[in-house]
């Protein structure tokens, strides 16, 4: 009797157990058919964006800083000023040798009009010279004049022609000294006008300014420190340019596209808060690829290693500004895959740059300006 209760008791355990894992089975396996197959999940995942060096581009010591650590700045704002009292200096002195530069190339064609009148003087020398020795050649053909003036004619028409010959070579010499184009166009006014711009923009270089908008990090530098060229003195992390980068093994790629949506789960902020992104596009190499040391799999001791594949996630612009991250902060991606049509390495329209810093590029119209004005000043004659 008591046998049979302990069967009867084992069979209802194992059913009792069979049932249990039959719904947990069927729970599972419902989850993934309407949840689990559509979604991908990781938690390598960090907040990646642009780390803007700023570097001095002169040889200068600092005067003066105007952005410290963690201030937020605009695009072109002043942050640092180096020393410009060599500079300053330096755009004085090739003022006056554009000035100079103008003033020689007016000599020099003063001197093309001076050389040309000095010509025509002496082809009328030359002439006068040589109808004399022709007149005293036909006297002598007669006996009328003696060998002595006939030589003393010749001479004279000789040495006529040979000044005349001189006048002409440096007249020519001089016509290619100064050229017929407008004085602002003459090289040596050119160089001169390439050595006002070279001073000028030595100038600005003293003036570092922000090349994007964001909020400075690390900063280096301090007043009367001494930088080169190339000198990183800040950085500033362009905060509107934030993404996630997400490395997902190589399993996880087959259903990943560029443009389904993700949910990102910062540390920061807890699980309870999550912000809204998209796939932007897959990487064409793994991470090991950009590694140091690179794996050599033809080697004989290979071992296959799952690899992880770096994927790019936008953040949603709507939510950088309530949710701000810093750059390296960890993040959970769970990405959306119902959509799975389409390309995984696509190719994203670049219509616009990625970052536009060319306001950098010093603005010449004032320098022109400054040069145009040194020039017409030089022109006019001295009173």
């Amino acid at each position: 009797m008591a046998g049979e209760r302990n069967s009867r008791r084992r069979w209802l355990s194992l059913l009792g157990l069979f049932v249990v894992v039959a719904v947990v089975g069927g729970l599972a396996s419902f989850w993934h058919l309407s949840i689990g197959q559509w979604r991908e999940t990781t938690d390598n995942a960090y907040v990646a964006g642009n780390l803007v060096p700023v570097t001095a581009r002169l040889e200068g010591t600092v005067v003066w800083i105007g952005a410290d650590e963690n201030q937020h700045v605009e695009a072109g704002q002043l942050l640092l000023r180096l020393d410009d009292s060599n500079e300053l200096r330096q755009l004085q002195v090739v003022e006056q040798e554009l000035a100079l530069a103008v003033r020689e190339v007016r000599a020099l064609r003063e001197q093309v009009r001076s050389q040309a009148a000095q010509v025509r003087q002496r082809e009328v020398t030359h002439q006068l010279a040589a109808d004399e020795y022709a007149r005293r050649k036909k006297l002598a053909a007669v006996a009328m004049v003696s060998d002595e003036e006939l030589d003393a004619a010749r001479t004279r028409a000789e040495e006529a022609r040979i000044s005349l010959d001189l006048s002409r070579s440096a007249l020519e010499k001089a016509r290619l000294l100064s050229g017929t184009m407008p004085v602002q166009k003459h090289p040596q006014v050119q160089l001169a006008s390439a050595r006002f711009h070279q001073a000028h923009l030595a100038l600005a270089k003293t003036r570092i300014v922000a090349p994007v908008a964001g909020q400075v990090a690390s900063r280096r530098v301090q007043v009367g420190q001494r930088v080169l060229p190339g000198t990183e003195l800040m950085n500033i992390v362009q905060q509107d340019a934030l993404w996630v980068e997400a490395n997902f093994k190589e399993t996880q790629l087959e259903h990943l596209r560029p443009g389904q949506a993700v949910k990102l789960t910062s540390d920061i902020y807890g699980t309870d808060e999550h912000m809204a992104g998209r796939v932007s596009g897959v990487s064409p190499a793994t991470g090991a690829i950009f590694s140091i040391l690179p794996p050599q799999n033809a080697t004989g001791n290979w071992i296959k290693i799952v690899q992880r594949v770096p994927v790019r996630i936008a953040i949603e612009a709507s939510q950088q500004s309530p949710w701000p991250l810093p750059l390296g902060a960890s993040l959970a991606v769970e990405v959306d895959t119902h959509e799975r049509s389409g390309p995984m390495l696509s190719i994203l329209d670049q219509s616009s740059p990625a970052i536009d810093a060319s306001f950098l590029i010093p603005e010449t119209t004032e320098v022109e300006k400054r040069i145009a004005k040194i020039i017409a000043l030089n022109m006019q004659p001295d009173i």
